[in-house]
């Protein structure tokens, strides 16, 4: 059965018992989504045209910079897609290898996507090209080749069944292209010299427009994933619990280099140790979100916590600079580790307490409140130290998740293999 995306038919259906409060949660999400997308896209032509509004505050949401919360939106947007994705992949493993193997590849696809919108790697693949002599471009179309031949590759695979599936990767193909197009629009952008705030505004409009609308086009397509594994009463972003291990090793592995690439080079683009930050958070949160979708039962409250301290952790992580300080009563905080460094903690304390088996009750809030206040030294941080316990932070709070899930034994090894859940029928 093919599933609506209509937020009124989905709140009616709920009503009427004939889909699950899981689908219709993720049907809320895709407008959500969306509305959410709109208003940052809005916020642009405020900003330039009136700067200082409300304090200045809409520079912290504007989607043309870097190392903002407009930044983490559209990063953590793309990895949404990921793993939605990815749920596709888990829903045709089963049946199918090579559609498995499609999803999987667009999955990838759309992760490499998430790291380049907040690491900035084509801006820094174009200076490599400058610096090695051959021009900004050819580094650039070599990765583009690469990633269009895995792509279509995928789509005709996809486009071959038929069906949901045919309709799904024209979808998908259209978001691409969108996203494509925003490069063209930049390399317009470099030979346009724009003198006009309306005319600058426009143009700033219609790129991070055009890059949010693929995005959300191509979530039409990729959340029917999730929605299969809820109506199977099977976990939705499985990623979580199936690649959660290999993430954490990747993450501890990359913890050093991603901080020494982001200490060597100081500038005003995104850096990959504040995309792996909050990935990482995003993804345990996600984790939460999935227990909730399956039920929650007496620990929906704690759940429902977890899942929005690991949203705000994530959006922390890229949201606020390791260089950005504040200072109370004449003491230097770094603003990143003042908000980070609580909330971290409580979503490990509440994911222990989970563990432990420790009754989702106040005692929670006891435990939480006292972490926060054992953290306070380590507020007043250097950048260094910012940019490491960002990383190392959020990788312990999805360490101890997959703990407190049994993804991972108290000793290292799996606690039960994932990879042999029921299979799902096609779209």
């Amino acid at each position: 059965m093919r599933a609506s995306l209509g937020l009124f038919e989905a709140v009616r259906n709920l009503h009427r018992g004939r889909i699950g409060l899981a689908e219709a949660g993720l049907v809320l999400w895709v407008w959500v989504a969306g509305a959410v997308s709109i208003a940052l896209a809005a916020v642009i032509p405020v900003h330039l045209m009136h700067p200082d509004v409300i304090g200045g505050v809409t520079s912290k949401f504007l989607l043309t910079h870097e190392n903002n919360l407009g930044a983490w939106w559209s990063g953590m947007l793309l990895l949404m897609l990921a793993l939605h994705a990815y749920d596709s992949r888990v829903a045709w493993r089963s049946r199918s290898r090579d559609i498995a193997w499609a999803w999987g590849a667009l999955s990838g696809i759309f992760f490499f996507f998430s790291a380049d919108e907040i690491s900035s790697i084509h801006e820094r693949l174009s200076g490599v090209g400058r610096w090695i002599g051959v021009g900004p471009w050819p580094p650039l179309l070599v990765v583009a080749a690469v990633l269009g031949v895995i792509a279509m590759r995928a789509l005709f695979i996809l486009w071959r069944q038929g069906g949901m599936l045919r309709r799904q990767s024209v979808v998908i193909f259209i978001g691409l292209g969108m996203l494509g197009s925003v490069a063209i629009q930049e390399y317009i952008e470099h030979k346009l010299v724009l003198t006009s705030v309306w005319t600058q505004a426009l143009r700033a409009v219609i790129e991070e427009g055009t890059e949010l609308f693929g995005m959300m086009i191509i979530l039409l397509a990729v959340v029917h994933g999730s929605i299969a594994l809820a109506r199977r009463s099977e976990p939705v972003f499985a990623f979580a619990a199936r690649r959660g291990p290999r993430v954490l090793s990747f993450g501890f592995l990359m913890v050093p280099v991603f901080t020494a690439l982001a200490m060597l080079i100081v500038d005003d683009r995104g850096q990959a140790a504040n995309w792996l930050g909050s990935s990482v958070f995003l993804i345990s949160s996600m984790l939460a979100i999935s227990l909730l979708i399956a039920g929650g039962g007496a620990e929906r409250r704690r759940l429902t916590a977890i899942a929005v301290l690991g949203i705000c952790c994530s959006a922390t992580s890229t949201g606020f600079g390791p260089f950005q300080t504040i200072s109370i009563h004449g003491i230097e905080f770094g603003t990143r580790l003042l908000l980070l460094t609580p909330l971290a903690a409580a979503s490990i304390v509440l994911w222990v307490a989970r563990l432990a088996h420790v009754p989702a009750t106040k005692p929670d809030l006891v435990a939480v409140a006292c972490c926060a206040v054992l953290v306070l030294p380590a507020m007043a941080a250097t950048p260094l130290v910012g940019y490491v316990l960002t990383q190392v932070l959020a990788l312990s709070t999805f360490a101890v998740a997959l703990l407190a899930v049994g993804v991972i034994a108290p000793h290292g090894e799996r606690a039960e293999d994932f990879d042999h859940a029921p299979h799902l029928p096609g779209f």
